[in-house]
């Protein structure tokens, strides 16, 4: 018998993102930004529009397919409830006769009514998600990299250019690049790559305490439970032998009595939502492949400025566009003339 974890998803967003309980299946964020974060980056996120809805995941997927976030500025601003459900457990309430699609499309009906008639929020205020497992605390733990100073890149972005295998997050510190990107207010420190697209939506950040950035590399490797941990430690061995990460981080629920790997890098929750993190001195303080890896996602965050950047602040001359790259690559001060 499946579980339903709905409870323990929204008792760690509550604890971790001091986030408003409207009711078991409903949360209200303070910022809208926020809200969206988290639902672009579950797989299963709806945003009713008053034609219908639309589905968003900003994964390896969208970046390469060039879309980009400002397109969807008037359905993304001014969302701040979110209605969350376990993916898993819905999934077990239909007769195996129904399809996926079908039953996400009853469940999204059903949410559609909840919000409005039991509660009277505006569904066009609203998100509707269905997470679990993996994805969700892939997530929860990005969001404490964030917090930590990390960028995060989707799974499959960089992972084929640096090292053999998928990590299902890689999480950097980029140096000057990062600075800038703070100085400016495009990010507040750490950030989702999708931030560098969101600002045109909700604005940029207040102006920061300037502090200097070191250059970093890590794995991330996610577990939806205690009793496959071990078989994330084995894979983050794997990414570490590429010699492209300084260390690699373990996020998996479960591990608070875990007393045994406490010489591990990883991020777990108490019972009551709490995280609790810990990340150990680098493994590799300057592995061979460092400088490459460092490089590809610099660039990665410069295409990602640049595609929704006014294009009339592009050099003129004869530069191309992969040249122009290369170039604030190398020189990160040259981003300062898109501000």
């Amino acid at each position: 018998m499946i579980r339903n974890e709905t409870s323990t998803f929204t008792n760690i967003l509550i604890k971790q993102l001091k986030v408003k309980e409207v009711s078991s299946n409903i949360l209200e964020f303070r910022d809208p930004k926020e809200a969206v974060l988290f639902s672009i980056h579950q797989g299963i996120a709806y945003f009713p529009t008053t034609q219908g809805r639309i589905g968003l995941f900003y994964d390896s997927s969208f970046w390469q397919e060039f879309n980009y976030l400002p397109r969807y500025k008037d359905v993304l601003g001014g969302r701040k409830y979110i209605y969350i459900d376990d993916y898993f457990y819905i999934m077990q309430k239909y007769p195996s006769s129904y399809t996926p699609p079908h039953i996400l499309n009853l469940e999204f009906e059903s949410a559609y009514k909840t919000l409005e008639r039991h509660f009277g929020i505006d569904p066009i205020e609203s998100i509707i998600t269905f997470t679990g497992g993996e994805a969700f605390y892939t997530v929860a733990g990005s969001f404490i990299l964030r917090e930590l100073g990390y960028i995060l890149f989707p799974e499959g972005l960089i992972d084929p250019y640096i090292c053999v295998g998928v990590p299902d997050l890689i999480a950097a510190k980029l140096g000057k690049l990062q600075e800038i990107l703070v100085r400016y207010g495009v990010i507040k420190n750490g950030a989702f790559l999708a931030e560098v697209e969101l600002w045109p939506i909700f604005g940029r950040n207040p102006k920061p305490v300037i502090k200097k950035i070191s250059e970093e590399v890590l794995a991330i490797e996610t577990e939806p439970e205690a009793r496959r941990a071990s078989g994330g430690r084995k894979q983050i061995e794997t990414y570490l032998n590429s010699r492209s990460f300084n260390n690699g981080i373990l996020i998996c629920p479960g591990r608070e009595g875990d007393e045994k790997y406490y010489g591990d890098s990883f991020i777990t929750w108490s019972r009551e939502g709490d995280p609790i993190v810990r990340i150990t001195q680098p493994v590799y303080p300057k592995p061979e492949n460092i400088e490459r890896a460092l490089k590809i996602m610099k660039k990665f965050v410069t295409i990602t400025l640049l595609k929704i950047s006014d294009l009339s602040k592009l050099p003129e001359g004869p530069i191309s566009f992969i040249e122009f790259v290369e170039r604030i690559t190398s020189h990160p001060e040259e981003l300062e003339s898109l501000f």
